[in-house]
């Protein structure tokens, strides 16, 4: 059960770290402009 709450917990971060990635990429477009 442990090692299934690590999986479980495991794309969480990675997909935050994608959003956050987006989302920066997104507000530096929208300065320019």
């Amino acid at each position: 059960m442990e090692k299934a709450q690590h999986i479980i917990n495991e794309p969480e971060p990675h997909r935050s770290n994608k959003a956050g990635d987006i989302f920066t990429l997104q507000m530096v477009e929208s300065l320019p402009a």
